[in-house]
């Protein structure tokens, strides 16, 4: 991948900041607009490291869409002389970049597995009612499932 980064070595009148934010269905950002009213109301908790978002297992719920937006902004540092004679720093933005990232948890339906078939014939005597007991010990989560 490119980096910026390079370019400004050895250059301290130029910064470079980067900040993700998750949207919601309040926020109007161009093309990612399409998905806002999909979004789902659940923060989620994700750890920004520059430009990396990581987002640990099982955080997204499923069948939700979840919308992050990265900003990238660069600014150089400009000295002036005010009218007093005294230095000012003033921080002008110079490029930002802007990208949004749309994921779609798919939902994964759990397996159940009956054993000795999907349907039993019970019978009752006179309205008593009885405890019935089905063994599924072999149904399983295609999405939580451990090896």
């Amino acid at each position: 991948s490119a980096s910026i980064k390079p370019c400004l070595a050895g250059r301290s009148d130029f910064s470079l900041t980067n900040e993700w934010q998750q949207l919601s269905r309040k926020h109007s950002l161009g093309p990612a607009e399409i998905y806002l009213e999909s979004l789902i109301e659940h923060t989620a908790t994700v750890t920004a490291n520059g430009t990396s978002l990581t987002i640990g297992a099982g955080e997204l719920r499923m069948g939700g869409y979840y919308a992050f937006n990265f900003t990238s902004i660069m600014r150089q540092a400009v000295n002036t002389t005010n009218p007093r004679g005294k230095i000012e720093t003033n921080h002008y933005e110079v490029a930002r970049v802007q990208r949004t990232v749309v994921y779609h948890v798919k939902v994964q339906e759990v397996v159940a597995i009956i054993k000795g078939g999907a349907s039993r014939n019970v019978s009752t005597y006179n309205g008593a009612s009885y405890d019935i007991s089905f063994d599924a010990t072999n149904s399983f989560d295609p999405i939580n499932a451990t090896a």
